[in-house]
């Protein structure tokens, strides 16, 4: 039996010793939280799945983990779950869905932890938002195809045609993440931009979103293929925010992201390197830590080739607050040390902030065409 062995009934781990049962041990509604929890899937076989199965989401979340979790007590061990054993139940807030099966109390947003860590499949099909109908401006982007709903934008970028004068008109469409278990109930898909998926109420935050305040963590990672599209962020992460602090992820143009090995470790290593640094600094320098991703399909404009992306993209962080100056002050000041305190929750969504690091020249290579 492992340490800590999945029970649906509670969220205590049992500490099992020669003699049976030694201790008993239940997350503590506290004002401050170190736990990083890591959730992580390679094997997507399983039918109805999708595919193909990944080769280093789970090398991905431990590096992660093993690189915060040092024994300094700065950061502590949270769960840690893989393949069969990541629910998509997991990530649910069944105050807000009202299914006993959903528990992201117990796993992905507890108590007492501060950050939780998601690596595997994302969604980046052709009904994620995307058309193949050409533009030279955003304001021409208003028929929305079946499945997609407005505002939309005119997204460009290096392999586009007629880029970086045009683009393809794009659209809003709710994300998800993929888990892969027999334990599923929601075929496997964790949609986030409902509002079902609600992370970090705690008690410093309240119970604004409607999720009661007996979740924890105040960073997010999503390690994940096309978490976000650009200049959608409020409507694809918004739903998600219920307290948390940031949302940090990978934004790929034109492409989708690396499943490499380093990109958890690499973001471990910047906390060691600099525990006062900024966290949102601290992502967009993961990217350029990367090995270069030779043969990007974006290899003659990226900033040497790729680095965990395969293709054009960019590193990006996301906060959202009730306040302006709250929002820019997760975005822009809070350290490590911040993530650790409950009472800089967030209480809402009216502002929001995104900073990103593009992989390649988005200057001269705009995003979204105005």
């Amino acid at each position: 039996m492992s340490l800590l062995s999945k029970q649906r009934y509670h969220g205590c781990a049992f500490a099992i010793g020669a003699f049976g049962i030694v201790a008993l041990f239940c997350p503590s509604h506290a004002t401050a939280g170190t736990g990083v929890t890591i959730e992580s899937v390679n094997d997507y076989s399983q039918p109805g799945c999708p595919g193909p199965s990944l080769a280093n989401s789970i090398a991905n979340g431990d590096g992660f983990r093993n690189g915060l979790v040092t024994g300094s007590g700065f950061w502590t061990a949270g769960l840690r779950y893989v393949d069969n054993g990541v629910y998509d139940g997991d990530f649910v807030d069944p105050q807000r869905s009202g299914d006993s099966l959903d528990h992201d109390d117990l796993y992905f947003d507890r108590a007492g932890d501060a950050i939780s860590y998601f690596t595997g499949h994302g969604v980046c099909n052709p009904n994620a938002g995307a058309t193949n109908v050409t533009c030279t401006s955003s304001a021409q982007c208003t028929s929305p195809m079946p499945g997609q709903s407005l505002p939309g934008n005119c997204k460009s970028a290096p392999g586009f045609p007629g880029a970086p004068a045009q683009g393809l008109c794009h659209y809003n469409v709710n994300r998800s993440l993929y888990t892969c278990s027999t334990g599923d109930h929601y075929n496997h898909s964790v949609n986030y931009s409902n509002t079902f998926v609600k992370w970090g109420e705690s008690s410093s935050a309240g119970s604004w979103a409607g999720a009661g305040t007996n979740g924890g963590i105040n960073l997010a990672v999503l390690d994940i293929s096309c978490a976000v599209l650009p200049q959608f962020e409020w409507y694809q992460l918004g739903p998600l925010f219920a307290g948390l602090h940031i949302v940090a992820t990978v934004m790929p143009v034109n492409g989708d992201l690396a499943n490499v090995a380093s990109r958890g470790s690499t973001f471990a290593s910047r906390w060691a390197a600099n525990a006062s640094g900024v966290v949102t600094d601290a992502w967009m320098e993961t990217m350029n830590n990367l090995p270069q991703t030779l043969g990007s399909a974006c290899s003659d404009y990226t900033i040497g080739g790729g680095r965990g992306i395969n293709g054009c993209g960019l590193y990006v962080a996301v906060t959202m607050d009730s306040t302006n100056s709250a929002a820019q002050w997760k975005m822009n000041t809070e350290s490590w040390y911040g993530l650790q305190l409950d009472s800089n929750d967030g209480n809402g969504t009216s502002y929001w902030y995104t900073k990103g690091f593009c992989n390649y020249d988005c200057v001269t290579w705009p995003i979204i065409l105005p």
